[in-house]
């Protein structure tokens, strides 16, 4: 008799295949959240009406390098902002409620860094404002066009140091006229020797494990690595800026699939090779939707940079390796057919 073992494999390789589809899109829904960029805004004055401080409790400040703007208030304390056409756009009440009007063509300009779609059917700034409840903390965040360059593309013959926005913004708090002023300065690419360590670190593991066939036994800890990195990503936005969920997600799910891997030497091949494949792929997504942390100067994180670097390197490389090695011992796997002998009386 022939046992065929091709189409458990298969059926393990088709349901990590699966879960990456049905992960990939979900991550869409926090692409805009703080990333890497170049440039650095700062306030550089806070200008009342009447010269006097404001009010105790009052925090004004840029989240996320160059992506945010933040008001807190008091409990007790109002604030109105304006939209960019000077309409009705966020305001806090005194018992902390914030709104947003919908009508407001800010609204939906803010809803992406560089300027989001506009719901043309909905927008009219001369209408009534449609406030809805967009929290009850006390705080608001925006993505704020004046406050950074609106273009992917570097500006032209511009040095690291040179100041590439200047701007203010009106505020009312408490009743009184607010103007923020602000600047952003563009920095210098990164250097990119932390990542080439960072991979070579990797695949001096992998080529010593992979000869022993005994590279499963590293998703594990490659993974808790990743989930360190995004965690500290995760927790160094505030929560009113949408922090980006997915980089804790993903190598959540491959530390759950690395003990798996210690789990399996009860549970026989497959599955050993199967929570590889799991692990590798979750982390082979994490560490693409973060490649761009090779290419800006600044990143979203608590880590010291280099750091981030080369942890997502050692995560990408290894990520890679761990799919390879698994799908080369399930088509092994796949294309033995062990003979079982028939045993007549």
């Amino acid at each position: 008799m022939i046992e065929r073992r091709a189409l458990p494999s298969r059926i393990a390789m088709s349901l990590c295949g699966g879960l990456f589809i049905a992960l990939v899109p979900a991550t869409a829904a926090f692409a805009d959240a703080p990333g890497p960029t170049d440039y650095n805004s700062t306030i550089t004055a806070i200008e009342t009406d009447d010269r006097l401080p404001l009010p105790e409790g009052v925090g004004i400040s840029i989240e996320g390098h160059d992506s945010f703007l933040a008001l807190t208030v008091p409990r007790g304390v109002a604030a109105q902002v304006p939209g960019y056409e000077q309409e009705p756009y966020l305001k806090i009440d005194q018992d902390c409620t914030t709104l947003e009007n919908q009508r407001s063509v800010s609204t939906w300009y803010n809803k992406d860094r560089f300027g989001g779609d506009i719901a043309t059917n909905v927008v009219d700034n001369d209408a009534d404002a449609d406030w809805k409840v967009i929290g009850s903390s006390c705080s608001v965040a925006w993505h704020d066009h004046r406050i950074h360059y609106m273009s992917p593309i570097r500006p032209i013959n511009a040095e690291p140091g040179d100041v590439i926005v200047t701007d203010s913004i009106a505020l009312t708090i408490d009743g009184r006229d607010v103007v923020v002023h602000v600047q952003s300065e563009l920095f210098a690419p990164p250097s990119q020797l932390p990542a080439i360590i960072g991979a070579i670190i990797s695949l001096a593991m992998v080529a010593m494990m992979w000869r022993g066939t005994t590279l499963a036994v590293l998703v594990f800890p490659v993974s808790a690595i990743g989930l360190i990195v995004g965690g500290a990503q995760y927790v160094w936005a505030p929560t009113a800026t949408g922090p980006n969920i997915s980089v804790v997600i993903f190598p959540f799910i491959a530390v759950t699939a690395g003990v798996a891997v210690y789990a399996a030497r009860h549970r026989g091949l497959l599955f050993t090779n199967g929570s590889t494949l799991l692990g590798g792929t979750m982390l082979t997504i994490w560490a693409v939707l973060r490649l761009d942390v090779f290419s800006f100067a600044l990143l979203p994180t608590s880590l010291p940079y280099w750091v981030d670097r080369c942890c997502t390197a050692v995560v990408a490389v290894s990520g890679i390796a761990f799919v390879s090695y698994a799908m080369q011992q399930l088509w092994r796997m796949s294309v033995v057919r062990p003979q079982t002998e028939l045993v007549t009386d």
